[in-house]
C-alpha cells in the first residue's frame, strides 16, 4: 500500500470516532461504486492515476486527498440529495463539516452529478466496472 493509501486508511478508520460511532448515512438509489475514469482505476487497481481521481461509494466521497462520511442525507424537491458530511484530509489533522449535493443525471444516464455547497459542480461519476 501506498503512503497516500496508508493515509486514506487511516482517515477512513478514525471517521467513526470522530462522529460519535453514529452509523453513516447513504445517498438513496446509489449501488456500488461511481468514479471518474481515474476513481474507477484507484478502486479497481489500489494505484493512483492521477490526482483528478473521484470516488462516490453510498456513505462516502473521496478524491486524492480528501475522504468524506455522510453524516445526514436529505431529498430536496428535485430530486437530488443534500448531505453533510465530515471530511479528512491528506497531511492535515483537522477535520471540516461539509455540505454537498448530488443530483441524479436527468437524461437517464446511470450517473452522479457532485456539486459543492455554493453550487459549483465538482465532477460527475458513473459505475465503476
Amino acid at each position: 500500500m501506498s503512503l497516500r493509501g496508508a493515509r486514506l486508511a487511516l482517515i477512513a478508520a478514525t471517521l467513526p470516532a470522530y462522529a460519535g460511532g453514529a452509523s453513516a448515512e447513504v445517498l438513496s438509489g446509489l449501488v456500488g461504486t461511481y468514479g471518474n475514469a481515474n476513481g474507477c482505476k484507484y478502486e479497481a487497481t489500489g494505484n493512483y492515476v492521477d490526482d483528478d481521481m473521484v470516488i462516490l461509494k453510498p456513505d462516502e466521497y473521496q478524491t486524492y486527498v480528501t475522504l468524506c462520511e455522510f453524516l445526514d442525507v436529505r431529498a430536496a424537491r428535485d430530486g437530488s440529495q443534500v448531505v453533510m458530511a465530515l471530511c479528512g484530509h491528506e497531511g492535515d489533522e483537522a477535520q471540516t463539516i461539509e455540505f454537498m449535493r448530488f443530483a441524479k443525471n436527468a437524461s437517464g444516464r446511470d450517473a452522479y452529478a457532485i456539486f459543492s455547497q455554493a453550487g459549483d459542480l465538482f465532477s460527475e461519476v458513473e459505475p465503476c466496472r
